[in-house]
């Protein structure tokens, strides 16, 4: 699987075709993220990257045609398709509006089951609002630096590293926050981030610690669903890699403006 910079890499480079070279921006030394998302196997099925240089986060998934650029600054979300071209844009406060509504849907269709009764309905609906409002009972080790954090359905063993510096600390964690929202906005079939988003707000906010590694499992209908999100930490950004969010920078200045609603829509 390759790194996600590198596919992405290779996308630009077909992308700039046919455009004139434009001077490169000054390289600023922030940080970058690797994360891989684990199951039953023991390869990832999934790999991301987040860079955070000059005050913007890139969110960058292998195999993805796609870019999303959070500027903290502004509140500016941004989403870059390489393969159609296009970018949108949309700013914080709508996502959290947008997010807000996928709670509400979910309250009530878990409200529905409770007034429906029934055996099953109820245990239905107290799995759902486990996910929905996790609640959940906190433990923390701080020799360790785990917080360990649990419900009736949800388990989550969350180990941190210590990070003295609150403002890269805080970069880090809003952005994941954005990007965990961002996904559940645009696909809200998928397990609902709340008790993730709480993991991290309080390694961050409470303990003073980024993620290390986060270990879920899930105790719905079926057999238990375990993740394993592994989180490697590197200060500083390389050539390559401040050579690629170059390009994504100028890319996406470049490429053709659609409305956020649009951009989904074509994309389905």
């Amino acid at each position: 699987m390759k790194s996600a910079l590198v596919f992405v890499l290779v996308l630009l480079l077909s992308v700039e075709s046919g455009w004139a070279d434009e001077p490169r921006l000054e390289p600023a030394a922030e940080f970058k993220v690797n994360i891989d998302y684990f199951r039953v196997r023991k390869e990832p099925v999934r790999r991301a990257q987040l860079v955070v240089r000059k005050g913007q986060a890139f969110w960058l998934l292998s195999e993805s045609n796609e870019v999303v650029i959070y500027d903290s600054s502004d509140g500016q979300i941004s989403l870059l398709d390489l393969k159609r071209r296009i970018h949108t844009e949309l700013l914080l406060p709508k996502l959290e509006s947008a997010f807000v509504k996928v709670k509400q849907s979910k309250t009530e269709a878990i409200e529905k089951l409770e007034r429906a009764g029934g055996r099953a309905n109820l245990l239905a609906a107290g799995m759902s609002r486990d996910l929905v409002e996790p609640n959940l009972k906190i433990d923390f080790d701080a020799a360790q630096n785990r917080l360990k954090l649990k419900n009736g359905s949800v388990t989550i063993d969350a180990l941190g590293e210590s990070d003295s510096n609150a403002s890269r600390r805080h970069r880090e964690a809003e952005a994941l926050a954005v990007f965990l929202k961002l996904e559940a906005v645009r696909d809200p079939k998928i397990l609902p981030p709340f008790a993730a988003l709480d993991t991290l707000r309080r390694l961050d906010a409470d303990h003073s610690l980024r993620p290390a590694e986060l270990t879920f499992v899930f105790r719905l209908a079926g057999p238990p669903h375990k993740e394993r999100w592994v989180f490697r930490y590197r200060e500083g950004l390389s050539a390559e890699d401040d050579d690629a969010i170059s390009r994504i920078v100028q890319v996406n200045q470049r490429t053709r403006y659609v409305r956020f609603d649009r951009y989904v829509r074509d994309e389905e």
